[in-house]
């Protein structure tokens, strides 16, 4: 029995089950309508598949949304050609929230009510993975996996072990800006920021844990979210960043609130410029201008394994795109992660979360393709094995963090000039 998607009524509507990933870049969207759940005709769901629920704000942001969907569906189709969950197929159940919270949380009542989906992937903020973690998914006992939420206080909801992160935690993020200004020796720092949960954690841990090794904050600013960036004039506040003595800017802004930043930065800054230092961004083409001035801007991003970078290559040859998000690859292997969880608790009789705990406590790597093909055999070969994917090896706490996240100091090649490599590792 295949499970029909709840779309609008819309003919014309119903025509997405049949798009191609490809074809999905190319669908006239509106901010105004989303469209709600739907999946591939290619692999619907059925009272005999697995499914996995992704929440997307496909009508906001298409090509993102897009990337994620073909990250997920990648993975599912891999799996499904070795074999599934044990002869189960996996299925992705797409939802389009619009980039709204009350959408996101009505996707994943549907999601769990109707597809009884085994686990729910929501790559948004911090605030809406909160918003479905507490209105849902705890009440109705579903696994939640948050591939870009940062926010330090999702480390202390009370959520029945259910809500786990493949990205790094603020905490996480911070330690490395830490780390970065200590080895090369920039004593004081200006932070310039939007006042929201991300800005004001990397800012406010900053401000506490400078001190202890002899550096301090000379300058903060923070934006609020209600300020037009292109009608706002940055001229003082660079001017008086410059004053401060600063040495490196710490800046967890907006894309587009960036690269203003950084066009008046060129513009005021008289002399040598201060490094830049930009928390979990992830750059595409056209983000940041090319400067006229050496800037030395580095991105505090996951680390990306050379050899693992292969579904970020599928992805972009899929899509012919020249850059994918490095949250694709948190998708890949979440769907990975999900599956491999539920066949594990299928064949040792535990529930969902204790197999999860147990593939991800140890250090051997789960060979995917042959875990599927044969995994009685392969768990009676490795009884300690532990998932491994295109992110590096996972490693839950009891809070749900991963703690061997990898992070790194990336030069931002677009404004990267000379004088720079002093800093690079």
């Amino acid at each position: 029995m295949v499970l029909v998607g709840a779309l609008s009524t819309h003919a014309s509507d119903l025509e997405i089950f049949d798009l191609s990933l490809e074809e999905l870049l190319a669908v006239r969207v509106s901010k105004s309508q989303s469209y709600k759940i739907f999946f591939s005709n290619e692999n619907p769901p059925t009272d005999k598949s697995v499914n996995i629920g992704l929440i997307v704000p496909f009508s906001t942001y298409q090509k993102y949304s897009t990337e994620l969907i073909a990250a997920a569906e990648l993975a599912a189709k891999d799996i499904n050609e070795n074999g599934g969950v044990l002869g189960r197929p996996v299925v992705i159940i797409r939802g389009d929230n619009a980039a709204t919270r009350e959408l996101s949380v009505s996707l994943a009542k549907e999601m769990i009510d109707k597809y009884k989906v085994a686990a729910i992937i929501t790559p948004g903020s911090s605030d809406y993975t909160m918003s479905i973690a507490r209105d849902i998914a705890i009440a109705k006992n579903t696994p939640l996996f948050a591939p870009a939420s940062n926010a330090n206080i999702l480390s202390h909801i009370e959520d029945n072990d259910l809500l786990f992160r493949l990205a790094p935690t603020n905490r996480q993020i911070t330690g490395k800006l830490i780390e970065f200004l200590e080895k090369r020796k920039l004593n004081k720092v200006a932070v310039f920021h939007e006042r929201d949960t991300f800005g004001n954690e990397i800012a406010g841990t900053l401000q506490s844990m400078l001190p202890k090794i002899d550096k301090k904050i000379v300058y903060r600013h923070s934006l609020s979210h209600l300020i037009d960036y292109q009608l706002f004039d940055m001229k003082m506040n660079i001017e008086e960043i410059q004053n401060s003595g600063a040495e490196a800017i710490v800046l967890p802004l907006r894309p587009q609130l960036l690269r203003e930043f950084i066009k008046n930065l060129n513009r005021v800054w008289k002399g040598k410029m201060p490094v830049l230092l930009l928390p979990e961004h992830q750059f595409t083409n056209g983000d940041i201008q090319k400067s006229n001035r050496a800037v030395c801007a580095f991105a505090i991003s996951p680390l990306q394994e050379i050899k693992n970078a292969s579904i970020l290559k599928s992805i972009n040859m899929i899509l012919k795109s020249s850059r994918s998000s490095y949250t694709s690859v948190f998708v890949n292997d979440i769907v990975y992660l999900v599956s491999a969880s539920r066949l594990y608790s299928e064949l040792n009789k535990l529930n969902f979360i204790q197999s999860l705990r147990k593939i991800t406590e140890s250090e051997q790597p789960i060979l995917a393709t042959e875990l599927y093909q044969n995994p009685k055999s392969f768990y009676s070969k490795n009884e300690q094995a532990s998932f491994q994917g295109g992110s590096g090896m996972i490693h839950f706490d009891q809070a749900g963090d991963n703690t061997v996240v990898g992070l790194s100091a990336i030069p931002v090649h677009q404004i990267y000039g000379s004088g720079c490599d002093k800093y690079h590792d």
